[in-house]
């Protein structure tokens, strides 16, 4: 594996504020539709939601720096999977009540269950997508040794054959073709 060099940590740095607001503003958005809904569980299905939007946020803050090419591959990529799995929550959580996690969760502590689900529901889990996003945000910036090897992602994907789902997660499972 050869080094990463060329990493703009000026740039990386300067993108976390705007990739933190775009978290909030995701957050924020979900507490209000959730409120509007009466379902906390709405949190849930922002949850890919927080990832696309950090995602296109360090992409664009990071213009100039890194591959371009590296850095929308990851946006767009990270789009579709965080709306992929907005979709899919939704869809599942659809018609029901709310979450018995949730209502659990928020009978304690404060007596005002809206302040317990900023405080246990939407600002950890917004923090935690933040964390999260940070690490995947460092492509944007970053120009490894030989530039973009587009090629050599695209042959790695031809080769993944096999999505198996084993208790409800995806596992993927890459084998090597045999015939030409």
């Amino acid at each position: 594996m050869l080094p990463v060099t060329g990493f703009a940590g000026e740039a990386f740095l300067a993108a976390l504020p705007w990739t933190g607001g775009a978290v909030a503003a995701v957050a924020a958005g979900a507490f209000f539709v959730a409120r509007a809904a009466g379902r906390w569980n709405v949190v849930d299905t922002a949850w890919g939601l927080f990832f696309v939007a950090a995602g296109l946020a360090a992409a664009v803050t990071s213009a100039g720096h890194g591959d371009p090419a590296r850095r929308w591959m990851l946006a767009g990529l990270v789009t579709v999977w965080g709306l992929r799995l907005a979709v899919h929550v939704g869809r599942r959580s659809a018609g029901r009540g709310e979450d018995p996690r949730y209502t659990e969760l928020l009978q304690r502590g404060l007596p005002s269950p809206v302040a317990n689900a900023i405080l246990k529901v939407f600002l950890p889990q917004a923090a935690l997508a933040f964390v999260i996003s940070a690490r995947p945000s460092l492509p944007a910036a970053t120009r490894s040794a030989r530039g973009f090897r587009a090629a050599r992602g695209f042959r790695a994907a031809q080769e993944i054959h096999e999505v198996r789902v084993i208790d409800g997660a995806c596992g993927v499972c890459a084998v090597r073709r045999t015939t030409p």
